[in-house]
């Protein structure tokens, strides 16, 4: 603690600060919007629109995360990397290289090797050809989700490494409904970036969840809150000269809303939805509709396929107060030697899933310093 650190602290307590807040970090989204504005539900829909980029319910989100991560997104704004994730995939890989370390492309870790002293000892995987290597590392840093991660380790290892976990409820899951536009959105009104968009039967914000919910069946009058993000209005460096504009629809997603669904019906509701998604775009931006010359969506099932989460949730554990407060955020696990570098640590998005892998390396340096030579 820096030289004002003391000072500071003495400050908090004696102000009363420090106790109110302990009392905030228990407290849910909804209990501290209640507690500001009680049943003005203008400002709660104005301050609570980013809801879906952590939870679908403030009745059970952290008051301090949320607020804390909308804070620095007021105060600082938001980044883009030129390029989309492509370019920072190839930016951390010749960064990779550039050290003398080496990346595997096209393989799958199958399992984690763990000692004699439950410390892990390196991986084995198998490239593309199919083909299985191993490969020693005192360190290993794993981004998949913990109950992946349990899968892989030696039998003995994994219960220990899993209790810590299980406790945890997953994040939600999201749908994207990915457009590409003859003409910029701006032509049709879209004014921003991010466009926060609720039902107009939705009267109070507490009720987000109930909202969302409607995605969990065919459409039938009722819309979800959805975000609308306006890539023309980024320099992302993707768009070429006569290529399409991209436009976006997001909303809440889970894996438990498509699980049951036959192929052919899952097909069908995946076209309902994406149809009644741009029928409401269009009420709502005339003439819209008309430019959409390409459309796709993912729902959570994408997100369960592709990354590998158990309910394709997409930022990791569930933010509840309990959650955080019990277990400080950390990317240490119960196994020497592995740790977590994935948004199971902080918090989900870019951000989060960075973060926590800022914390995972943190973590290891200082792990590999203490090893003895």
């Amino acid at each position: 603690m820096g030289a004002r650190g003391p000072v500071v602290l003495a400050g908090l307590i004696l102000s009363g600060r420090l106790f109110e807040l302990l009392i905030d970090s228990r407290r849910t989204l909804h209990q501290r919007l209640q507690a500001v504005f009680g049943d003005d539900e203008t400002p709660k829909f104005v301050l609570g629109a980013p809801l879906a980029y952590f939870d679908d319910d403030p009745r059970k989100l952290s008051n301090m995360l949320y607020l804390g991560v909308w804070t620095r997104y007021v105060e600082a704004g938001s980044y883009y990397f030129k390029g989309g994730s492509g370019a920072l995939t190839a930016a951390l890989v010749k960064h990779i290289q550039d050290r003398g370390g080496t990346v595997q492309p096209a393989s799958e870790v199958r399992s984690i090797r763990v000692d004699a002293m439950q410390c892990a000892s390196g991986v084995s995987f198998a490239t593309g050809a199919g083909a299985l290597h191993e490969a020693c590392a005192p360190i290993v840093l794993g981004n998949a989700a913990p109950s992946a991660i349990a899968e892989m380790l030696p039998a003995g290892a994994r219960s220990v490494f899993a209790t810590q976990y299980e406790k945890f409820e997953p994040s939600i899951s999201l749908f994207t409904v990915s457009l590409g536009l003859t003409r910029p959105a701006a032509d049709f009104g879209v004014s921003a970036y991010s466009t926060f968009i609720y039902p107009d039967t939705m009267a109070r914000f507490a009720d987000f969840a109930k909202a969302a919910a409607v995605f969990s069946t065919a459409p039938a009058q009722r819309m979800p809150p959805y975000v609308l993000a306006d890539y023309g209005r980024l320099a992302t460096g993707l768009r070429k000269s006569g290529d399409l504009y991209s436009l976006s629809i997001t909303g809440v997603d889970r894996w438990a809303w498509w699980q049951a669904l036959g192929g052919a019906t899952e097909r069908t509701r995946r076209q309902q939805w994406m149809d009644a998604l741009l029928a409401d775009l269009d009420r709502r931006y005339p003439g819209l509709g008309s430019a959409v010359a390409q459309r796709e969506i993912a729902t959570a099932r994408t997100m369960h396929k592709w990354l590998g989460t158990p309910v394709g949730e997409v930022y990791g554990f569930r933010p509840t107060p309990s959650r955080l407060f019990s277990r400080p955020p950390t990317a240490a696990t119960p196994i020497r030697g592995l740790w977590l570098s994935s948004a199971y640590t902080v918090s989900g998005g870019y951000s989060g899933a960075m973060q926590g892998g800022l914390m995972a390396a943190d973590a290891a340096l200082k792990h590999a310093r203490s090893r003895p030579h």
